[in-house]
């Protein structure tokens, strides 16, 4: 809660400082930047064979009942928020990160029926993909009612600039002035079914694919796939598989032997290399215990969690500048992956949390293991 409150004073004042400059437009077509070669690197993806899942399929009828029941969502959640722009994964309780928000109060409330898509994962993807264009009317009703700023159409679809299938779509993708992502302002929206699942897709595989966000100061930004038809056949491409789970297996293996490059003085741009690894590692374990576990066990007994200013005590070197070699040395945020895993039951990974606890000596690791689970 700490940690919120400093991130809603933060953008407090930074909204309060951009107020006076005017709304900043709304964002273009992405056209693909070169990536690849600036900010991340692939490193050889581990090799898991896909076993049979434990648990039995939800049927199609299940998965169709809970789309439809999609109709039903009336409040705000993280993707479908006019205040807050961040990412979540519903399958675990409390897992949201805010990057840009209004201080008010978010009323956010999760549904229950894109909780549960979320928690079957692969197996709902094609239905998600399939009900893409659904223009079933939510009772989310999207309005700009403040006295400056703007609410648009966008068509946000980013990627991990080194996974290959995904970004032969990515890098195809054509300026199209006749398309939603022209600019045309809307005073009000109404959130639909199709736009929900574009968020499920998005939690599901590990992408911030935000229907509605805030961007500031007072601007609101739609990404609808029942709106832009290209941005539904793009998402549609890049996911639709005979074989859902392999999919989103091979996908999550890319992103978590994806490395940041680091400029050799911040973490800046070598943060997106640590955040889909964050990213995949949380849904490798939810979605495929058995087959990940023993490697996310593996990475955790070989992470340097020493406090850094103890490694690093060089006369001259700073707390942050010992702290960013122990995060490169690692190759990801220590403390986020930790977080992003400690809830696992898995015993390898129980018995890796314990190593964790046994030999640092970093109090903000500490702190964050004495909430580990039993």
């Amino acid at each position: 809660m700490q940690l919120l409150r400093t991130i809603m004073r933060y953008f407090a004042a930074v909204t309060a400082v951009i107020a006076l400059c005017g709304c900043s437009p709304p964002l273009k077509r992405i056209e693909t930047p070169d990536l690849n070669s600036k900010w991340v690197f692939l490193t050889e993806p581990p090799k898991i064979e896909l076993s049979e899942s434990s648990n039995p399929p939800p049927s199609n009828s299940q998965i169709e009942t809970l789309i439809a029941s999609l109709a039903a969502i009336d409040s705000p959640d993280c993707g479908l928020s006019q205040t807050m722009t961040g990412h979540a994964f519903l399958a675990l309780e409390g897992r949201m990160s805010v990057e840009a928000l209004l201080l008010t109060d978010q009323k956010f409330q999760s549904s229950g029926a894109l909780k549960a898509l979320v928690q079957m994962g692969p197996p709902a993807l094609p239905s998600l993909l399939a009900h893409l264009n659904d223009t079933q009317p939510t009772k989310l009703r999207i309005t700009h009612d403040y006295p400056f700023g703007a609410m648009n159409y966008a068509n946000e679809l980013m990627g991990n600039p080194v996974n290959s299938a995904e970004q032969s779509v990515l890098q195809a993708r054509q300026q199209d002035e006749t398309s939603a992502n022209n600019d045309e302002g809307v005073e009000s929206y109404t959130v639909k079914v199709g736009d929900v699942c574009f968020v499920a897709v998005g939690q599901i595989v590990g992408r911030e694919y935000s229907a509605v966000r805030y961007q500031p100061t007072a601007c609101i930004v739609l990404n609808s796939p029942t709106h832009d038809p290209a941005l539904c056949a793009e998402v549609r491409a890049i996911w639709a598989s005979h074989n859902p789970r392999k999919k989103v297996l091979d996908s999550l293996l890319v992103d978590y032997a994806t490395r940041g490059k680091f400029n050799g003085d911040s973490l800046d741009g070598w943060d997106l290399g640590s955040s889909l690894q964050i990213e995949a590692a949380m849904r490798l374990l939810y979605y495929f215990p058995s087959e990940t576990a023993t490697m996310i066990a593996d990475r955790i007994n070989n992470l340097i969690v020493s406090d850094p200013e103890h490694i690093w005590p060089a006369p001259g070197t700073s707390r942050v500048d010992a702290y960013i070699k122990r995060e490169v040395a690692n190759g990801v945020r220590t403390k986020e992956f930790l977080a992003s895993v400690m809830w696992s039951k898995q015993p390898a990974i129980i018995a890796a949390i314990k190593g964790v606890a046994a030999r640092t000596d970093d109090p903000e690791i500490i702190d964050l293991l004495r909430h580990a689970p039993e």
